[in-house]
């Protein structure tokens, strides 16, 4: 398949190409000196008779067997869209409407997100350049900690420590630069606020050691919107918005987790937050 790869000269010898391609399945990006772009998902997908293959199944009927593969003309596929421009980050490229199954472990969208953020602000101003797609490509922005922040952005505080902390969040916009204050209160914030909120509901006998470290492990990965998700949202079965639940009230996990930031970061650099 890459040896004929290398003889391609137009949309359609690529994808003859790499029709033959087996595994691992790969997103593959196309561009010819016409100006013609294009995007193909790659590999032997398997087609299942049921289920998801996520988990394991009877083995002793041919229930949930492999039916075949999907078909290479049915693979995902995109030329010349109609934006101009294909971004490609590991994110979902089939889209809702795909008929057929590939995987539920897409990575999230908001790199493919802040891509295209980032390629329509340089459109605008004219200048898409070999310069602007370098400064894409080295981007420290999280769009997940960017809505993420909200929850302390939104925040009534109660002492004079929590507002200064929360003065620097306030115009923050998610930059991970490793001299932002602003991203090193938010991400000792988040650490401490996965723990305390979680290990109110997940908890473990007291000498089951591995029990708990996998527990730990669990919270350690919860992703950004989720666990915005878990403090925001009415329903949330981690917190209480309001006073009928017996879960703890979402406010006060927050401000602690907040203070519990602060402290440790005071005991590394002092209480100077300029430092």
């Amino acid at each position: 398949s890459l040896l004929r790869l290398n003889y391609a000269n137009d949309w359609s010898s690529f994808k003859e190409a790499l029709s033959l391609y087996v595994s691992p399945a790969l997103n593959m990006l196309y561009a010819d000196q016409k100006g013609n772009i294009g995007y193909l998902g790659i590999g032997k997908i398997p087609v299942r008779a049921a289920g998801e293959g996520n988990i394991p199944v009877p083995g002793s009927t041919d229930q949930f067997a492999w039916t075949g593969y999907i078909p290479v003309s049915e693979l995902p596929q995109i030329y010349n869209p109609g934006s101009g421009y294909i971004v490609s980050a590991n994110n979902d490229m089939a889209g809702p409407g795909y008929h057929h199954f590939i995987t539920n472990n897409w990575a999230p969208p908001d790199r493919a997100l802040r891509i295209a953020e980032l390629l329509e602000q340089s459109n605008a101003a004219g200048n898409i350049s070999a310069m602007a797609m370098g400064k894409i490509q080295l981007d420290v922005v999280s769009m997940p900690a960017r809505r993420t922040v909200k929850l302390l952005k939104e925040l009534s505080v109660d002492t004079q420590r929590q507002r200064r902390a929360q003065q620097l969040l306030m115009n923050w916009q998610g930059e991970m630069s490793e001299d932002s204050q602003a991203a090193t209160i938010f991400n000792a914030w988040v650490r401490h606020l996965r723990t305390r909120l979680f290990a109110i509901r997940l908890k473990t006998d007291w000498n089951r050691r591995i029990q708990e470290q996998y527990i730990a492990g669990l919270s350690e990965q919860v992703a950004l919107d989720d666990l915005y998700s878990a403090v925001h949202d009415k329903d949330s079965a981690w917190c209480q918005q309001d006073k009928k639940s017996s879960l703890p009230d979402c406010r006060t996990v927050v401000l602690q987790s907040f203070d519990a930031a602060l402290d440790e970061l005071e005991k590394l650099q002092g209480p100077d937050m300029s430092q």
